[in-house]
């Protein structure tokens, strides 16, 4: 699941022209497009040739066909869920709800993956795995929530991406769709925000577009409702894991591992 998340990674990054990631120089833009296709393309079978041969005897192989169904729906849903995120750059009116549900695909149903396959791996319960599936759904839509937030308003050392990418692509992200909802109320702030959304911005505009739409979010406070947004989904996800029969230190690791997700600052 890791060596499939990075080559998702690797390829998003080439889609998007993103420059750093992980506060290193992203593949394409170190090399070339095509070394970092390539190595984009390496790591997914890699991937599959990792499920096809566990290094515990503990893994049967009907547990690996199980594995393997939930692997390739999570990359069809990632795959989904980026062609979605590209499609809604070009759209005038994006709702909420589909931006959640597109966070969902290409988010929150990697991290939901993961965790059915742990579960399924410890032998779980059908009806517990798929508990462990909400969960980690719920816990991926707050931790997209919380990107956006970072991608606006955190440190860009600290982060390891460039601040404000999502401002200068004009990604759909819920603090856009909030600010451009809230400002239906507020003509000049809507039409500051749209001026900014539909102008040309070049390399040497893009800290002054990212500086000016982020003061019209300060305004109309939709980093809160984020804030909000982003607890909502996390106790959300929380409830799932609370409903699964399993011993309390062990569920106690998840949360300090989800908690630690929720207050990052990369």
């Amino acid at each position: 699941m890791e060596l499939f998340h990075n080559f998702s990674l690797i390829h998003d990054d080439i889609m998007d022209n993103a420059p750093l990631r992980r506060n290193q120089p992203t593949i394409h833009r170190k090399w070339n497009p095509g070394v970092a296709i390539l190595s984009g393309d390496a790591m997914l079978v890699k991937a599959y040739q990792l499920i096809c041969t566990p290094e515990s005897d503990l893994v049967m192989p009907d547990c690996i066909l199980k594995i393997l169904a939930i692997f390739n729906a999570t990359a069809l849903s990632v795959c989904e869920g980026q062609q979605l995120d590209m499609n809604y750059e070009k759209l005038d009116s994006v709702s909420v709800a589909q931006y959640i549900r597109m966070t969902e695909l290409k988010t929150a149903s990697l991290i939901a993956g993961s965790l059915k396959t742990g579960a399924i791996i410890a032998g779980a319960k059908a009806e517990d795995a798929d508990r462990m599936y909400e969960f980690g759904k719920n816990i991926g839509i707050a931790f997209q929530l919380q990107d956006d937030i970072l991608d606006a308003y955190g440190s860009e050392a600290k982060f390891g991406k460039q601040k404000g990418g999502d401002i200068i692509a004009n990604k759909k992200t819920f603090l856009l769709l909030k600010a451009l909802e809230i400002s239906r109320h507020n003509a000049y702030k809507r039409e500051e925000l749209q001026q900014w959304i539909y102008s040309p911005v070049t390399d040497k505009d893009a800290k002054q577009k990212v500086e000016a739409v982020t003061a019209i979010y300060d305004f109309l406070n939709v980093r809160r409702l984020a804030e909000e947004e982003m607890l909502n989904y996390y106790q959300k996800g929380l409830s799932f894991l609370e409903q699964i029969p399993a011993n309390e230190s062990k569920k106690e690791n998840l949360r300090k591992f989800i908690e630690g997700l929720m207050s990052r600052e990369v």
